[in-house]
């Protein structure tokens, strides 16, 4: 079974997805900053990462090019307080990837997981 990674500044959510993601008996590990992410990439493995579009450091370009050139096994999820539509409007060169908008239903969380799990 695979690791799930998110990247969230927000304590809230943070324990929101620790509590679906450890129901659904998979290992998690989470961090708030974009380097602490990268890092914690490069010490292990991971199926899906689902990361906040909002921390503060963010820079999403770079962040999706380390993601996609290193760590090719890794599913990304953007996590964002924008609507979809909105999002997409913005940020054009992610509309491929999942997003999730805040506040997300439990369903939406475990569904995601099972899914990727399916495909890997």
């Amino acid at each position: 079974m695979g690791k799930i990674l998110v990247v969230e500044d927000d304590k809230l959510i943070t324990w929101s997805m620790r509590e679906i993601i450890s129901q659904a008996r998979h290992e998690m590990d989470v961090c708030d900053s974009i380097q602490e992410a990268l890092a914690l990439l490069k010490e292990r493995e991971y199926i899906l990462a689902f990361v906040d579009m909002d921390i503060k450091e963010m820079d999403v370009e770079y962040f999706r090019a380390g993601i996609s050139n290193e760590f090719l096994e890794t599913r990304l999820v953007l996590i964002t307080s924008m609507t979809r539509n909105r999002f997409d409007e913005m940020f054009p060169m992610f509309c491929p990837l999942e997003v999730i908008e805040k506040p997300f239903q439990t369903e939406t969380i475990r569904a995601l997981v099972k899914r990727t799990l399916e495909l890997t």
